[in-house]
């Protein structure tokens, strides 16, 4: 996977100071090898093509939008047009750029929301070394994607500890992006006004509305 990042495509250097570190930063962030690949992606609209070139934007100054703790909500009715591979594109961008000042700590979390909320509440009676780890550095890592955000209805439990840690997070100053299938609008009817108020209203909001374009990717 590192190939697709690193000029020196032939190093096969066993102590490779980059894929040590890089593979850390990615391990550290629960993104599975899979998702550390480049991906490109094609708008399949022009509406999309818009938003596209807005997130690209971002990605070329990755570092100080992260580092100035701005915050991105991407949705879309549709599946596999690119929301979670943007996010993901982000912060690859961002590990790229800071890796070589990384110190070995926590910079990133990627969270699948509803995987979460589920092990949150078994972790009463089990305990997860998963939700360990989500807990030692969701408040303090530089990013965090919260993926399929308001999937669904959340109970109270479930939505005063997300509130809890996103409210912490964006009073610290610490980026949050949130992929979704619920419009703005709809989020308020799923985790309630005063979450949906601090999401939507600290984000840059981007709308996809293209098919699913995982078959077309370039």
């Amino acid at each position: 996977w590192l190939k697709d990042n690193c000029s020196q495509i032939d190093c096969d250097k066993p102590n490779c100071v980059k894929l040590i570190k890089l593979d850390y930063l990615y391990t550290e962030a629960n993104i599975a090898l899979n998702q550390r690949k480049y991906v490109g992606l094609m708008p399949r609209n022009e509406h999309d093509i818009i938003e596209f070139r807005k997130l690209q934007s971002i990605q070329k100054d990755i570092v100080n939008f992260i580092s100035q703790g701005q915050n991105i909500y991407i949705y879309s009715k549709n599946v596999g047009n690119g929301k979670t591979s943007w996010c993901l594109k982000l912060v690859q961008e961002y590990f790229n750029q800071v890796w070589p000042s990384s110190q070995l700590t926590c910079r990133c979390l990627f969270i699948h929301v509803p995987q979460f909320l589920l092990l949150l509440k078994d972790n009463i009676s089990q305990k997860s070394e998963y939700i360990q780890h989500v807990k030692d550095n969701i408040l303090d890592c530089d990013v965090v994607i919260f993926d399929e955000f308001g999937e669904k209805a959340s109970s109270t439990y479930e939505t005063e500890h997300l509130l809890s840690y996103i409210n912490t997070r964006l009073s610290g100053g610490k980026s949050c992006f949130y992929t979704s299938n619920a419009t703005p609008e709809e989020l308020k009817d799923i985790v309630g006004l005063r979450l949906q108020s601090r999401v939507i209203g600290l984000s840059r909001v981007f709308k996809f509305t293209g098919e699913d374009c995982r078959t077309c990717k370039m």
